[in-house]
């Protein structure tokens, strides 16, 4: 893999992986780097999961076999953006972390690449918010969720975007007992109000929402091994409602993962 490139890609998820694409599509000699998985969050921990689990949750399949199709997707899917695929669709790939040493240059686990120009694509990650007790009574990721083995009985979805209310009508469609916290006064605050209408009345039927809210703190009362959300709301006027004995929370909030690529130089 010596010489330089046209085009370094930094992430291997969809955008990456449209971007090296397209780059081949031009004409560029492209070179795609990802320190994970191929496919990344779509193909592993978020569409492709989450829509194969509505689905079968849909048709009414159990929880075990709504699980087994999820992985029976996953893998179908992965096995389509492998290095070796990729390499015959002319994108060369590099696995490993890149961090920018230069405007034309990064390096990848001491190798330094140049190239006339770059794509970040490095997506994002959970993230959790700075709510008191949860990290000691645990919480779920939509990286986590897809490895359970057992159905939760309930569950509580910090969060109401597109990733939250997914998982709340997939969950509720199985069986859960699913409730809906969002800080702004409606689901997917960042969407048309249309669209949040639609999914407040349709996607998430099954489910209970709590729409300008907030989680204040989290605790495990008596002892229990689940947990309680305790959700206070924008009038402090009345008393926060306690959610009690909430089998797990799930976050469905993420934040960028840009802050390791230069942590020598700054434009």
């Amino acid at each position: 893999m010596p010489g330089s490139w046209d085009l370094i890609v930094i992430g291997g998820g969809t955008a990456g992986l449209g971007a090296a694409a397209a780059g081949v599509f031009a004409g560029a000699r492209v070179l795609l780097v990802s320190e994970g998985e191929i496919g990344g969050e779509c193909t592993f921990t978020g569409c492709v999961p989450s829509k194969t689990l509505i689905e079968a949750a849909a048709r009414g399949t159990a929880f075990p076999a709504a699980m087994a199709a999820v992985r029976h997707a996953v893998a179908a899917i992965a096995a389509t953006e492998t290095p070796e695929v990729l390499a015959r669709e002319g994108i060369e790939v590099l696995r490993g972390r890149a961090v920018f040493t230069s405007p034309r240059e990064v390096s990848v686990d001491g190798r330094v690449l140049p190239a006339r120009g770059f794509v970040v694509a490095t997506g994002s990650r959970p993230s959790a918010p700075p709510v008191p007790g949860l990290s000691e009574t645990g919480y779920l990721t939509n990286e986590t969720i897809f490895g359970l083995g057992e159905l939760p009985a309930r569950l509580a979805v910090l969060g109401g975007g597109p990733a939250g209310c997914e998982l709340a009508q997939a969950f509720a469609r199985l069986g859960s007992q699913v409730t809906v916290i969002e800080a702004a006064p409606r689901l997917l605050p960042a969407a048309d109000p249309e669209a949040s209408r639609v999914v407040a009345e349709v996607a998430g039927a099954p489910a209970t929402k709590r729409r300008g809210q907030a989680v204040e703190a989290m605790f495990l009362p008596d002892s229990s091994t689940s947990g309680a959300i305790e959700d206070g709301c924008h009038e402090r006027r009345r008393r926060p409602t306690v959610l009690h004995h909430v089998h797990n929370a799930v976050l469905a909030n993420r934040d960028l993962q840009t802050a390791a690529l230069s942590p020598g130089w700054s434009p």
